[in-house]
């Protein structure tokens, strides 16, 4: 991951937050902001989605010549990261070719690239790309070879949705809120997550969920049913990390792959009222027409996506070994092989307290729906129910069937007793049949003796 100028760096945060950082009080605030520049401007070099006609060469400007080192480049894209984030803060219903427009009069973009059809075109998707990175809530992705080349790809990161086709004619000219807004599953629904919070008492619960102390409609997350030990182990799901918030916490009940989010160091960047991705919510809702509920703002969204990884990992000890032994390395995998520090302490739990032993202190084994994860709800009550609904059907999986830890225990206990109490008389038995042989054998040879 290449190094960024410090003043670059700096105008990317200002731009994403909306406001300036102290690096002397908020020093944990601008490691985040530091990681996520790093990572942003280092995913788009390595997608390609830049090229590098688009960038002019040394001569006409800032921007890097085809063979500049990736420090340079790496500063480019950082340039161009600041310059739309400002322009989607400050005014809403700019669109692509505006921010290409922009560039160019910048000399991040080369000057007569929106003449060429070809190079507006990468403009264009360039563009998109960075607003991607800037929102995290949405990637592009390769033109499928059945539709037209000029047509946008984009997906939400939720395998669960196929990627969406956006005509050029469409992508060119529109507001990048307005066509944000129309991309499926790009927040988590709420509309009866506050509905649902009266449990239905009409509801005939399963056995295991009523053992458990959990039901399809209830308000508690129990961290045994739905922490990652549990998830892979006895659910069967595959963890999946993706770079867009929009699939944070979704899974495929069929292909059982769960969805989670590979940055939360942006999620405490985007916590402002004034950054970016307030703006985001405030576009979203307000064309939808519909208030945005006051629960659902960018701090309770972040704070949200920290908590979720505790619930995961954190406050489960086999969950933090599966962290550690596996889970850390797919993560980095997926990164680029660098993975967030803030992923790492969230997950281990050393954000609470500064070690694992300290964190232990704070392990918490339910969580509240309503209090905790109101805007996740949704998600977090269909993952819950789905592992609630599942039932051992081998013998290794009532051994990591441990959704109810006390029943667990005593179910572990009583065959444990068990087995050692019949191996104990099947001892005694045995002993007994010895001793019983080892007799009649004493009495015949005394016969024999006897009769000679």
């Amino acid at each position: 991951m290449a190094e960024l100028d410090s003043d670059d760096t700096q105008k990317l945060i200002l731009a994403v937050t909306g406001r300036h950082i102290d690096p002397e009080i908020e020093r944990d605030l601008r490691r985040h902001a530091v990681f996520y520049a790093c990572h942003a401007a280092d995913n788009i070099l390595r997608s390609g989605h830049v090229s590098h006609r688009l960038l002019p060469d040394s001569s006409s400007g800032p921007g890097v010549v085809d063979d500049a080192g990736p420090d340079l480049k790496a500063k480019t894209i950082l340039q161009l990261l600041a310059l739309c984030a400002n322009a989607l803060r400050e005014d809403h219903n700019c669109s692509a070719q505006d921010l290409a427009t922009l560039a160019a009069g910048k000399d991040l973009f080369r000057r007569d690239c929106l003449g060429d059809p070809d190079l507006a075109l990468q403009a264009t998707k360039a563009i998109y790309h960075i607003v991607g990175r800037i929102t995290m809530l949405f990637e592009l992705r390769a033109t499928p070879a059945h539709v037209p080349l000029e047509s946008l790809t984009v997906s939400s990161g939720d395998g669960r949705f196929p990627a969406i086709i956006v005509p050029p004619d469409e992508y060119h000219e529109r507001p990048l809120f307005e066509l944000l807004c129309r991309f499926e599953n790009l927040l988590p629904q709420t509309s009866t997550a506050q509905d649902s919070i009266q449990p239905d008492s009409s509801y005939a619960l399963a056995s295991t969920a009523a053992d458990s102390g959990a039901s399809p409609n209830s308000q508690t997350l129990i961290v045994s049913c739905v922490c990652a030990d549990t998830l892979c182990k006895f659910g069967g799901f595959s963890i999946v990390w993706t770079k867009s918030l929009a699939a944070h916490l979704c899974f495929d009940q069929h292909s059982r792959q769960l969805y989670l989010f590979s940055t939360p160091s942006y999620c405490d960047i985007s916590r402002f009222e004034d950054g970016v991705f307030s703006k985001v919510l405030d576009y979203y809702f307000d064309d939808r027409m519909t208030v945005r509920p006051t629960y659902f703002t960018p701090a309770q969204y972040a704070k949200e996506i920290h908590a979720s990884y505790g619930l995961l990992f954190a406050d489960d000890k086999r969950s933090r070994k599966l962290w550690r032994k596996q889970v850390a390395a797919e993560a980095a995998a997926a990164s680029g092989g660098v993975i967030d520090p803030w992923l790492e302490a969230l997950a281990t739990g050393t954000n609470r307290g500064g070690a694992e032993k300290g964190a232990k202190q704070s392990l918490r084994t339910t969580y509240s729906l309503s209090t905790d994860f109101p805007i996740f709800a949704m998600r977090l009550r269909a993952l819950q129910n789905d592992i609630l609904s599942q039932q051992p059907n081998e013998f290794l999986a009532l051994w990591h069937d441990r959704r109810d830890l006390l029943k667990w225990s005593q179910f572990w206990l009583i065959l444990i007793v068990s087995a050692v109490g019949l191996l104990l008389s099947v001892l005694q038995t045995a002993f007994t049949l010895v001793q019983t042989v080892y007799v009649i054998k004493e009495a015949r040879e005394g016969n024999q003796t006897t009769e000679s």
